[in-house]
């Protein structure tokens, strides 16, 4: 006859193993209707949240100023969208400061988190009560998110090729008229040929014109021991040697020394522009320019 002890451990043995299987497979249903639910796709499997793993390759400008690579469209739009609910209020729109947030575009503490969130992360859950800053309870794919929108900021800040000159003309187009017809008519000539050259300029373009022409090159002629002459533009010039390009492109050149055998004649047609420049205020430059946009 089996002892009734025995058979009372075998029972409770079967009940625990039979309530593991059952643990097992309702964790297995479990895990089937959440991949149901979320199918995978093995050709287009998800990408990971952090930002910094997945930024795009820099492009030579980002070489160039040594800047980290933008970090993936997606997840600076995710950045945005966070950044607008909780930081635009203090820091502005586009980051560079608010009436009582200070620009992040410039902050250091920023810079040096490279769109990581390491840097940001411990002052964002921590916030800074002195300064008026609460706590952020954000998750790290968030923080993530919102340093990839500040690095794109601080990224878009740092690219000088996509800004435009602005200028506001704020001379007097009467008085620059009057230094244009003392200091420049005599080589100029007729307003009308001026006017040729500024006519589909930007106001940038034209003040380097008459500040800093170039373009024109300096000529010389060379006047040798028997008396020929040869004329061209000035390649060289210096207390040894001159060379010069004549029209059909040949190159000459001449070994100095005794003045009296070879004589040099440079004629420089932007003289007169490099004898102006010391001379010029600032009142002058912009009166100047004001005149020349009259000739449009």
């Amino acid at each position: 006859m089996a002892n009734p002890v025995e058979n009372g451990l075998a029972r409770r043995r079967i009940s625990r193993l039979v309530g593991n299987l059952l643990r097992i497979l309702s964790w297995g249903f479990l895990v089937l209707s959440v991949a149901a639910q979320n199918p995978v796709d093995q050709a287009n499997p998800p990408k990971p949240r952090n930002s910094s793993a997945k930024a795009q390759n820099p492009e030579p400008l980002h070489s160039f100023l040594a800047l980290p690579p933008d970090p993936p469209p997606e997840v600076v739009e995710r950045g945005k969208r966070l950044y607008t609910a909780s930081c635009a209020f203090c820091h502005g729109a586009s980051a560079t400061g608010g009436e009582s947030g200070p620009n992040l575009v410039r902050s250091v503490i920023v810079l040096h988190d490279k769109g990581t969130g390491t840097a940001i992360g411990p002052i964002l859950l921590a916030g800074r009560s002195e300064k008026g800053m609460p706590k952020f309870p954000l998750t790290p794919y968030q923080i993530q998110d919102l340093a990839a929108f500040l690095l794109s900021r601080q990224n878009a800040a740092a690219d000088r090729s996509t800004y435009h000159v602005g200028f506001t003309l704020s001379g007097d187009a009467a008085r620059g008229k009057q230094f244009f017809e003392s200091h420049c008519a005599a080589c100029h000539g007729p307003v009308d040929t001026l006017r040729n050259v500024v006519q589909t300029k930007e106001p940038a373009q034209v003040q380097d014109l008459f500040l800093m022409p170039t373009g024109v090159k300096r000529q010389a002629t060379v006047t040798i021991p028997s008396g020929e002459s040869f004329a061209g533009e000035l390649v060289q010039l210096d207390d040894f040697v001159v060379t010069i390009r004549d029209k059909s492109g040949l190159a000459r050149s001449w070994t100095l020394g005794d003045p009296q055998r070879v004589k040099v004649e440079v004629s420089d047609p932007l003289q007169g522009h490099r004898d102006l420049l010391p001379k010029y205020s600032d009142l002058d430059i912009h009166d100047v320019l004001a005149y020349l946009e009259t000739l449009k």
